[in-house]
């Protein structure tokens, strides 16, 4: 049920913890960031503020009472954004990620560094982007990678 708060307390437990040994392996690799954060720790408002500006712009539509847009033009299907319960969906809330992202840093460049099973959902959200009207989603790039696989 949307906003269960004990649902969301396990989210979030899983979520810091998930964070905390992302932050444990780079560590391992001598590497540091100045920011660890993902699509989970979007904002409500910048979802809210993304699912405006979808429905402004005429490129959500209702289908069963699920939102999706059309982006079948582009040959990239029809991406889910809403479910009919009214839960988002990743790219809702990657969409509200890179919004939050661009207005908090004004980056020239952002580069999605994604395993190559995500190059369609990618591409829907750059496409998604710049039909939103957002001039930097031309600033966006995806570097893929194949499967990592660990050896013990």
């Amino acid at each position: 049920m949307i906003g269960d708060k004990t649902a969301l307390a396990v989210w979030e437990r899983f979520r810091n913890f998930s964070i905390d040994r992302y932050v444990e392996t780079y560590q391992r690799l001598n590497i540091t960031y100045d920011v660890y954060s993902g699509e989970s720790q979007v904002t409500p408002e910048s979802i809210s503020h993304a699912n405006a500006v979808l429905e402004e712009k005429g490129l959500a539509v209702e289908d069963k009472g699920a939102l999706l847009i059309n982006l079948e033009k582009y040959k990239l299907a029809k991406p889910l954004i809403r479910k009919r319960d009214g839960t988002s969906l990743y790219l809702t809330r990657d969409i509200g990620a890179a919004k939050q992202r661009y207005d908090q840093y004004k980056f020239d460049k952002m580069i999605y560094v994604v395993a190559s099973q995500q190059d369609l959902h990618l591409k829907q959200l750059f496409k998604v982007l710049e039909l939103m009207g957002y001039e930097w989603a031309k600033d966006c790039q995806h570097v893929n990678f194949g499967m990592v696989r660990a050896l013990l």
